[in-house]
């Protein structure tokens, strides 16, 4: 069996770049220090054994206000393991059971800034 696993990840930062006077709702970007995310920034999903289970890319992106913006990113057919690190770009992985992965309706939600 196999899982479409769904992610955001929210930057919070005088690093992004959109204009302060767009909507809430428009493109954005990480700038600076967080140039590297952006549409088409690379999502890995590795096991416990470090094995590569599934990748993606950020798909799109959303601007909360001047200082957060919002990436998305769906990666398919992630298959049953114990253990899962999903990493965005270059940014470290974050761990998470199957267990919690399964509770979260495969769903998953960071911040980082």
């Amino acid at each position: 069996m196999t899982h479409d696993l769904h992610g955001t990840l929210t930057l919070q930062s005088e690093d992004v770049a959109s204009a302060y006077k767009s909507p809430p709702g428009s493109r954005c970007s990480g700038a600076g220090g967080f140039s590297d995310l952006d549409i088409g920034a690379g999502v890995t999903v590795t096991d416990q054994a470090g094995r590569i289970v599934g990748t993606s890319s950020i798909s799109s992106s959303s601007k909360g206000d001047p200082k957060t913006c919002t990436f998305t990113f769906d990666v398919p057919g992630v298959p049953n393991r114990s253990f899962y690190k999903v990493e965005v770009s270059h940014r470290g992985g974050i761990t998470y059971s199957y267990n919690q992965l399964q509770t979260a309706g495969w769903s998953i939600a960071t911040t980082i800034g």
